[in-house]
């Protein structure tokens, strides 16, 4: 899995790994791939930072952390 791979070459550099997801925000389902992504990347206690690709071209919107 890619946050595997992550994780692992982490471990070479300064051992941090940060997940990042742009989407909408809503999930689709059991198989919305992007909202399992960040479940995981949470569940091994990365920082997860959301693109909203809905409001990112509003001023002082678009990106946040969770």
């Amino acid at each position: 899995m890619l946050l595997d791979e992550a994780a692992d070459l982490a471990q070479d550099s300064d051992g941090s790994v940060t997940a990042v997801l742009v989407w909408d925000g809503q999930a689709r389902g059991e198989d919305d791939l992007t909202f399992s992504f960040g479940e995981e990347a949470r569940n091994r206690g990365f920082p997860v930072i959301e693109i909203d690709t809905l409001r990112a071209g509003a001023a002082g919107a678009g990106t946040f952390e969770k």
